[in-house]
């Protein structure tokens, strides 16, 4: 039950919409099997097919008020709900990874931090408090992204859309650091939100920029 819910909560409103039409009509096939199966139990006699057509029209029609007005009355607060979900997790995701110190300690990352080097831990030795900090405070940032997305509660791929070009980026210079450091610590699920994020970015990108390359340059706005 638990994963079916969270599979639900993986729909955008359209797609819930499809799923709804698709049970709609599982429904109607199974009614309409089920009438059928009573008439050929209970051949009509006289007055019983009569009964049957009138006991038809009236399901039909009940069925039908109660399908439609059942979607008018639920499709309008679902696309809202679903809607400001969306909105709000933007919202907080903006502020988060547009801050100030969010946004200097990604350039600094870019920037500063060695590519793929041959002895992690000798950089990690090196680093002051300022620059370890720095790294924390985007793996922290990228892990409560990622964790929002793993749990569903990101459903939109426009979000993805809109972070992946940072999180690609940034991770090409910290992804090594956070793979070392988990096989270091025996800890494999080591900021593995993070590291989730990073891969459904990396996706999202190669299906659709893929002519897309990861490229570092100074004096960058």
């Amino acid at each position: 039950m638990k994963n079916l819910l969270r599979w639900f909560r993986r729909l955008s409103a359209v797609q819930t919409i499809l799923v709804a039409l698709i049970l709609i009509a599982l429904i109607f096939v199974g009614w309409i099997s089920v009438v059928r199966y009573f008439w050929a139990a209970y051949p009509p006699v006289s007055g019983r097919s009569e009964f049957w057509a009138v006991a038809e029209g009236l399901s039909s029609a009940a069925s039908f008020a109660a399908v439609i007005g059942g979607g008018i009355l639920v499709l309008s607060p679902l696309v809202e709900s679903v809607d400001s979900r969306h909105l709000g997790i933007y919202d907080e995701a903006f502020k988060r990874m547009m801050s100030r110190d969010e946004t200097e300690a990604r350039r600094w990352i870019m920037q500063e931090l060695p590519s793929n080097p041959l002895d992690p831990q000798a950089v990690f030795r090196n680093l002051s408090p300022e620059q370890h900090w720095h790294i924390k405070r985007v793996l922290n940032s990228f892990d409560h992204l990622g964790f929002l997305l793993e749990q569903a509660w990101i459903t939109d791929d426009a979000i993805i859309g809109w972070v992946s070009p940072m999180v690609v980026k940034v991770w090409a210079k910290l992804g090594p650091y956070v793979e070392h450091e988990s096989r270091r610590r025996n800890e494999p699920d080591y900021y593995r939100a993070a590291r989730y994020l990073a891969a459904e970015c990396e996706k999202w990108r190669v299906g659709n920029e893929p002519d897309s390359a990861v490229t570092f340059v100074d004096d960058a706005l």
